[in-house]
């Protein structure tokens, strides 16, 4: 079997640090390597998981609606969405449509692939977790402004990066993109 493994870094909890991807890889590659499959492709994004259209996400996408794979492997659901459940969902039916399973190391009970779990039972659990991924989303921005806001009353807040950030690679959060469909994301880019 064909596996594309995908992985999304953030930031520590404070803002500072980028977390290593490796982190996801490894477990991933060793589970890959446990079963037998072939890892075809890996892809990571150092975006936010609330927009669906991250650089490396839609790549996959495009290359999971040409078949060149058989399942995508994620460490745990909230690497591969923090968008709309909803939204996630859709695009999680598109990858079955196109023969694709779906496989999250941390949360088999999501995962598409050797889950004793019935369909209706798989959906709302999944369904849960993609909800809790999109929630903590909106804590992290939550305390992001609480803290910009404290730092502003004490006239710490100078904008730009924290202090002490490792982030080189400058982060994608474009509006222009916001509004692209599901099926938008499985077609070719321009």
């Amino acid at each position: 079997m064909r596996v594309f493994l995908y992985a999304r870094v953030s930031k520590d909890d404070r803002g500072e640090r980028e977390q290593n991807p490796e982190a996801q890889l490894i477990p991933m590659r060793a589970e890959a390597t446990k079963k037998g499959w072939e890892v075809s492709e890996e892809f990571v994004d150092r975006h936010t998981g609330g927009e669906m259209n991250r650089p490396s996400f839609k790549a996959m996408m495009e290359r999971v609606a040409r078949k060149e794979c058989d399942a995508i492997m994620v460490w745990k659901v909230d690497r591969f969405s923090r968008f709309d459940p909803m939204e996630a969902i859709v695009v999680l039916y598109y990858i079955r449509e196109y023969g694709v399973d779906f496989i999250s190391l941390m949360d088999p009970d999501a995962s598409t692939i050797n889950n004793p779990l019935p369909v209706l039972l798989r959906l709302p659990l999944l369904s849960l977790r993609l909800a809790f991924a999109a929630m903590e989303k909106e804590s992290i921005s939550i305390r992001t402004k609480a803290g910009i806001a404290a730092k502003r009353a004490t006239g710490d807040w100078h904008g730009g990066r924290p202090k002490g950030s490792l982030d080189k690679e400058q982060r994608v959060v474009s509006t222009a993109n916001r509004d692209i469909s599901v099926a938008d994301m499985f077609k070719p880019s321009a």
